[in-house]
C-alpha cells in the first residue's frame, strides 16, 4: 500500500512538472524534487508511529474475531476468516490514507510555494536520479516548508 502512495506522490509531481514545461519557455528555471526522500522523510517519519499501533490494536482485534470462529466447521471457517481479514485490510488501506492523504497534499502545496520562491516555473521529480545536469534541487527547501 505505501508503494501506492509513492507512486501517486511521483505521479503528481510528475504531471505537475509536465504541465508545467507545457509553458515553458528558454527562460523559464527548471527545479525537481526527490519525491522518494520526501515520503521517507515527510511522510512516513510523520505516520510510522500511529499506523504501526493501530496496525497492532487492528491485529489484536481481527485475532479475536478469528479465535471466535474456532467453533465453525472447517470450510465455514475459512470463509469467515477470509471475510475478516479483507474487512481489516480496508480498514488499514482507510486509516493510511487518512494518516497519508494530507501529508501529500501539504508536500504538493510545498513545492508551489517553494517554486513560485525561487522563481522555479517547472518542477520535475528527481527519485529516479532523472536530472543529470542542471535545474535547481528544490527537496530541502520543500522538507524545510513542510516540516516548519
Amino acid at each position: 500500500m505505501e508503494k501506492k502512495w509513492i507512486y501517486a506522490l511521483l505521479g503528481v509531481v510528475v504531471l505537475l512538472g509536465a504541465g508545467c514545461l507545457l509553458y515553458w519557455s528558454p527562460s523559464d528555471q527548471v527545479g525537481f524534487v526527490d519525491s522518494q526522500r520526501l515520503m521517507d522523510e515527510y511522510v512516513r517519519a510523520a505516520v510510522q508511529e500511529s499506523l504501526e499501533s493501530e496496525t497492532l490494536r487492528l491485529q489484536d482485534e481481527l485475532d479475536e474475531k478469528i479465535a471466535q470462529t474456532a467453533e465453525l466447521p472447517a470450510e465455514e471457517r475459512v470463509a469467515a476468516v477470509d471475510g475478516l481479514r479483507q474487512e481489516y485490510q480496508v480498514e488499514l488501506d482507510a486509516l493510511k490514507g487518512d494518516l497519508v492523504q494530507p501529508r501529500i497534499e501539504a508536500i504538493q502545496a510545498a513545492i508551489e510555494r517553494v517554486a513560485d520562491e525561487y522563481g522555479v516555473t517547472a518542477v520535475i521529480d528527481n527519485a529516479n536520479q532523472l536530472v543529470l545536469y542542471g535545474g535547481r534541487d528544490l527537496t530541502d527547501a520543500v522538507l524545510a516548508e513542510v516540516s516548519g
